[in-house]
């Protein structure tokens, strides 16, 4: 069975945007990029059609302190709660995914 491009985009994006926030955005895409040329071969796709979606959602990293610098800092400050950081990043990371989706 075929798995339709709206809703293979969108999953992958999803899948990467949630990887970032537990590890690199570098090696995320060290990791997910061959991943995902040889799966888009296969599905018989251009690569970038996979590709250039988790490269932009490789950039999603809202949720939690240890995903970006800038999160951690906020976040040492006492003045961001993480159930707050976690709330708003979730809801960044979905208006994301949509966005590149589209």
């Amino acid at each position: 069975a075929h798995f339709p491009l709206w809703l293979l985009i969108p999953t992958v994006a999803a899948a990467v945007a949630f990887l970032t926030e537990f590890t690199s955005n570098t090696a995320t895409a060290n990791v997910v990029f061959p991943l995902l040329a040889k799966t888009a071969e296969a599905l018989k796709l251009a690569p970038l059609m996979l590709m250039v979606p988790a490269a932009l959602a490789c950039s999603f990293a809202f949720m939690l302190p240890v995903a970006t610098p800038p999160n951690a800092i906020a976040y040492s400050t006492g003045l961001v709660p993480l159930s707050q950081m976690f709330l708003r990043g979730f809801i960044l990371n979905c208006i994301g995914v949509i966005l590149v989706a589209i």
